[in-house]
């Protein structure tokens, strides 16, 4: 739908190999499809820095939130 409103062609990105380091500094040339879609995922997960956990809610979300 919104492609039939822009007009616009869709864009893919393609990804064959990535080179990074590793936690000892040795060099890794990542060429199977798995582990390229692993640390792709793994990038885009951690690449701000953010921690997933648990916050307590506060306030009048505490009471919105609490279980019936």
């Amino acid at each position: 739908m919104i492609r039939s409103i822009t007009e616009e062609e869709m864009v893919h990105i393609s990804i064959e190999k990535i080179y990074k380091k590793d936690a000892q500094g040795n060099e890794l040339l990542i060429t199977g499809e798995s582990a390229i879609l692993n640390e792709t995922n793994h990038h885009f997960q951690t690449i701000a820095g953010s921690i997933n956990r648990k916050k307590p809610l506060q306030g009048r979300w505490k009471d919105q939130y609490r279980p019936l």
